[in-house]
């Protein structure tokens, strides 16, 4: 969180939009509820702020833990594949994704380095987190929410958030859940990427927006 306020500070931005996937869908959902005055809206991709199943001794060994990974972890070296065919079918491997998707997440993610091709991505964000929050703290924080959110709920997909759905409902005040029975990529999918889209375009407005500056775009050469 605080990076992404730090990325909004820096750029002097008053007010700004959300969009995220997993754990960005979740830290989305908490700055919308802790920086309500400044998020205009969120839109989530399977991820949303809930408490899991931690316990109170797990977030109390979580903080240690988090601190420790985040003071050491960066010595492990990265793992180095021949090319980024293997990257891709490696991913497939570990999560539910195609490889037609994992091929489109290691185009933007890998790296040329020494043996062959890596991970570009901060290693950071696979650390524990300290982060957890109780389900009251949460439902506190989501009725301080201002700005309208969409939550797209990939129904094969994340389970740790799933359950919790419908408290967050109860507790936010303008929340639109919708289910889509797809996996947790849902949006690198070519069989459910176009809907995702669509529901980003129409949450955010943008249709309308571009139906607007072709009518404006109409209008001046009419005038012309």
């Amino acid at each position: 969180m605080l990076d992404i306020m730090s990325v909004v500070e820096r750029l002097n931005l008053e007010k700004f939009n959300l969009i995220g996937h997993s754990m960005g869908g979740q830290i989305s959902s908490v700055i919308a509820a802790t920086f309500p005055e400044r998020v205009n809206r969120a839109f989530m991709i399977d991820g949303f702020a809930a408490e899991g199943t931690y316990s109170d001794e797990d977030r109390v060994a979580g903080n240690r833990q988090a601190m420790e990974k985040m003071l050491t972890g960066h010595t492990r070296p990265a793992k180095v594949f021949e090319n980024t065919e293997a990257m891709a079918l490696r991913v497939t491997e570990a999560t539910d994704q195609t490889l037609d998707a994992a091929k489109i997440l290691i185009a933007r993610g890998h790296q040329v380095v020494d043996g062959g091709v890596s991970w570009r991505t901060d290693p950071r964000i696979r650390y524990p987190s300290s982060n957890r929050y109780t389900r009251n703290q949460l439902n506190i924080m989501l009725k301080q929410c201002t700005s309208p959110a969409f939550l797209v709920v990939a129904e094969q997909g994340d389970s740790w958030y799933q359950g919790e759905i419908n408290v967050s409902e109860q507790h936010h005040p303008d929340l639109t859940v919708v289910r889509i029975p797809g996996p947790h990529h849902i949006h690198l999918e070519a069989e459910y990427a176009d809907q995702v889209a669509q529901l980003a375009r129409n949450f955010f407005g943008l249709e309308q927006d571009n139906r607007q500056e072709n009518n404006q775009a109409s209008q001046s050469a009419l005038s012309a």
